[in-house]
C-alpha cells in the first residue's frame, strides 16, 4: 500500500496574517479536517472486512439536541441581553 505524500506544514512568519492569506489557511485546515474524517472511516472499514458504513443522517446532531436544555440557553442568553424571558407552553 502506497503512502500519500506527507503535508506541507508552512513555518510561521512573524507578520500578521492578512485576510486572504487568513481565509486560505482556514480553507486547508477545513479541508484536512475532512479528508481526516474520511481517512479514519476508510481505516475502520478495511482493518474490518465485516463493518458496514452506516451514515448517520443529516439530522444527527439535532437529534442530540435536548429540547429542555436549548430552551434554558436561550433563555440565558436572552437576560444576558437585558431582555425579560418568560415562556408559556405552545398550545
Amino acid at each position: 500500500m502506497r503512502l500519500p505524500p506527507p503535508l506541507h506544514v508552512p513555518i510561521p512568519s512573524s507578520e500578521p496574517p492578512t485576510d486572504a492569506s487568513s481565509n486560505a489557511a482556514a480553507r486547508k485546515k477545513d479541508l484536512v479536517a475532512v479528508a481526516r474524517s474520511i481517512l479514519v472511516i476508510a481505516w475502520h472499514l478495511i482493518n474490518d472486512p465485516d463493518t458496514e458504513y452506516q451514515d448517520l443522517g443529516s439530522d444527527f446532531h439535532q437529534r442530540l439536541i435536548d429540547p429542555a436544555r436549548r430552551t434554558r440557553d436561550l433563555v440565558r442568553q436572552l437576560k444576558a441581553l437585558g431582555h425579560d424571558a418568560t415562556l408559556a407552553p405552545a398550545s
